[in-house]
């Protein structure tokens, strides 16, 4: 029996194994429903189907979106962990702010610091999960500065 009941998003996740005397393309397709078309879902979670089969995770029908974010890294070679912390919200640092940054020189052993101001709007969060802003700093031009080491 056909399903009826329409997904509102679809991905299709692909991936090359090789070695040498093993070479395929595996394709991965997961179609996410909306809980609405279903009387027993919990509002803000929806249920997920891979390669035409209802997935059932840790015994749930139904994921919530961090739930969902994590089932589908599954089926890529970075997978997202369980205990990984929760990015922090973009900081509100408004351009030609007044700031003191490291510019990368030493003195006696200890950073030297620079009073600049910020060059960049909005801030950029990084791979490493630490948001930067361009700072202007003499000698150098704008330089990416994380957040974390201006003082205000």
């Amino acid at each position: 029996m056909a399903e009826h009941r329409k997904f509102c998003t679809s991905i299709c996740v692909k991936n090359i194994a090789t070695s040498a005397e093993y070479n395929a393309k595996l394709t991965t397709k997961i179609e996410i429903f909306p809980v609405e078309q279903w009387e027993d879902g919990q509002e803000g979670t929806v249920r997920v189907r891979v390669n035409r089969s209802w997935a059932i995770v840790d015994r749930k029908k139904y994921l919530t979106p961090a739930e969902l974010a994590q089932f589908v890294s599954r089926f890529t070679p970075y997978p997202v962990d369980q205990e990984e912390e929760a990015v922090s919200s973009c900081p509100y640092i408004p351009r030609g702010t007044i700031v003191s940054a490291l510019n990368g020189r030493e003195q006696l052993g200890m950073p030297l610091r620079e009073q600049t101001r910020t060059a960049t709007h909005p801030p950029i969060l990084g791979h490493d999960g630490h948001w930067y802003v361009g700072v202007l700093l003499h000698g150098k031009g704008i330089d990416m500065a994380p957040v974390d080491s201006l003082i205000f």
